[in-house]
């Protein structure tokens, strides 16, 4: 009886959990429960009878005598992924089974059920069982949130857009003032130690070396991220991974997932139906490769999970999983378990990138800050949003305010054009307004006050471009090409700030709001952008390039 009695709040976590999952499908009809309308989405059939199998696998045929197994075709139909158990459906394939009905799975799961209550109070169960047990109880509130992400997703691509539950409650919205929090470089520990459960993949606590950095308090919002939708953002390659890139232009990606530009208004599908975007609610539904994307518009980045863990005590979080900017890897001494139950984590840790927190569809007492999610960068079924991260600078002024012109390669009293040797082709524009004779000759046709003029300009300079090349003038060409690059960087920089001032200078240089200049600026730094493209691309300058290189640059290194 003693041990019975301690196993009482086991039986009970599990009765609790199992009669959740069949509460999430109760709002469904007959025929929601086999659809899968993509191979990440499974149906919610499947769902439930995946997670019954998992205990009747795990704990009932190895460790309950007299179990019997309810239909032994039930193992090739739910088991997932695991190798060491034997052959499977192919994943694809799920949505294509109406066999097992919905009802025989319903009563797969009220069997098993009878027979998991059996073996908790039976002499067979015993203390050294509850680890997996409770593996059970977290997979199954792992899928849990994937019913909600699946349902929502199978509604979702309904073209009549049927609401989930109509008086599903809205998520209330943070009201918090949005800043950026610092920590300072040091070491931080990472990683679950502790009673209570955590996945294999949360273990092994360890100390990391972080530098100084600073990160949002606040997820990003709809509103926030339509600002760089209409700025272009999905048709700017500047900003995205060279795979995202594909994925944008392969897909035909332009907005988060269920967003519809209808009458002119974006509508995005919810769980309570097809609604407005709230511009002020946080954004659901994004790819790593957006996230990262939109970070990098913003000047930004994303935080590594490690910066994340260390200062997630700071933020509220719990409302979206986080797209992090680390890859899915092993902590130190990540040990797979032995068996099938190996194969829970250790196997996926490749080509998958790291999200932290919770989100509003995790089953409640499912988070915890050490939680390591984890998905391909081009999946955005989940519910994940974007914190933004950047580097905390520890003089925020700008760097021009410490400039050396003594120690500046460049000299205005050198003539460039006689003395090539002593030239530098230094980084981006650098030099660009100091060489003479170019700077007099190339200078006096900069200008970008509009697109028109930027047009004009780009193409008087790229002539001079073409003139320097044929008179076999590098050093020329060169700063022609300089100039081409700082018309885009310039007109770019008046774009993004009013005035094209970054900095504050009678408030300490404080940096100025991004986002306020001129929009016209924007095509002027493509036009130019365009012209400084192609005259890199000029295969007669590149090998002058390198010849100068050859000739004169490693002279100059060691001068240095």
């Amino acid at each position: 009886m003693e041990t019975i009695t301690k196993l009482k709040p086991i039986l009970r976590k599990f009765m609790d959990v199992r009669s959740r999952s069949e509460e999430i499908c109760q709002p469904l009809e007959i025929e929601d429960y086999v659809l899968q309308p993509i191979v990440d989405v499974s149906p919610p059939k499947w769902h439930l009878g995946h997670t019954t199998w998992f205990f009747e696998t795990f704990i009932l045929v190895p460790n309950f005598p007299s179990y019997e197994v309810f239909d032994p075709q039930y193992n090739f139909v739910f088991n997932s992924y695991y190798e060491t158990i034997g052959a499977r459906v192919i994943r694809t394939d799920r949505g294509n089974l109406s066999r097992p009905s919905v009802s025989d799975v319903y009563r797969y799961r009220k069997y098993v059920d009878g027979k998991m209550a059996e073996f908790l109070n039976s002499h067979h169960m015993t203390h050294s069982i509850i680890p997996l047990i409770e593996l059970g109880l977290n997979h199954e509130q792992q899928h849990q949130e994937l019913l909600m992400t699946d349902i929502k997703y199978i509604l979702g691509h309904n073209p009549l857009f049927p609401a989930y539950k109509k008086d599903r409650k809205k998520e209330t919205k943070t009201s918090d003032e949005k800043r950026m929090l610092h920590f300072s470089e040091g070491i931080y520990e990472i990683g679950f130690e502790g009673p209570g459960f955590c996945f294999d993949n949360e273990m092994g606590k360890h100390k990391v070396y972080l530098n100084d950095f600073a990160i949002s308090n606040h997820l990003v919002t709809n509103g926030e991220y339509l600002e760089f939708m209409e700025a272009g953002g999905y048709s700017d390659f500047r900003y995205w991974h060279a795979d995202g890139w594909n994925w944008v232009k392969e897909n035909s990606i332009k907005s988060p997932l269920y967003w519809h530009k209808i009458d002119g208004r974006w509508m995005h599908y919810t769980l309570g139906g097809l609604q407005e975007v709230d511009a002020d609610e946080e954004l659901c539904h994004i790819s790593f490769y957006e996230a990262s994307a939109y970070a990098a518009w913003k000047g930004m980045r994303l935080p590594t999970e490690q910066e994340w863990e260390a200062a997630s005590s700071c933020f509220s979080w719990g409302k979206r999983w986080e797209w992090t900017n680390s890859a899915y890897l092993p902590y130190p001494g990540f040990k797979k378990e032995p068996g099938a139950v190996g194969e829970y984590n250790g196997k996926f840790m490749i080509n998958q990138m790291v999200l932290r927190g919770a989100s509003v569809a995790t089953p409640p007492g499912h988070s915890r800050f050490t939680y390591r999610n984890f998905f391909q960068p081009e999946l955005k079924w989940q519910f994940t949003g974007i914190r933004l991260a950047k580097q905390k600078m520890k003089n925020q002024k700008p760097s021009y305010l410490n400039f050396d012109s003594d120690k500046y390669f460049w000299k205005p009293d050198i003539d460039y054009r006689k003395h090539p040797e002593k030239y530098k082709v230094g980084k981006g524009e650098q030099g660009v307004l100091i060489c003479e004779p170019y700077k007099s000759e190339i200078g006096k046709y900069w200008r970008f006050k509009d697109p028109d003029v930027a047009v004009e300009s780009s193409a008087k300079i790229f002539e001079l471009f073409n003139e320097y090349l044929d008179h076999n003038d590098f050093v020329g060409a060169d700063m022609a090409r300089k100039y081409l690059q700082m018309g885009f960087t310039r007109a770019r920089r008046y774009f993004n700030y009013k005035s094209g001032r970054k900095y504050d200078a009678e408030n300490n240089y404080k940096p100025l709001q991004r986002g306020t200049g001129d929009p016209e600026k924007e095509k002027s730094a493509d036009i130019f952008f365009r012209k400084w493209k192609q005259a890199e691309a000029n295969p007669q300058y590149a090998q002058m390039k390198k010849n100068w290189k050859e000739n004169f640059g490693q002279k100059i290194l060691m001068q240095q």
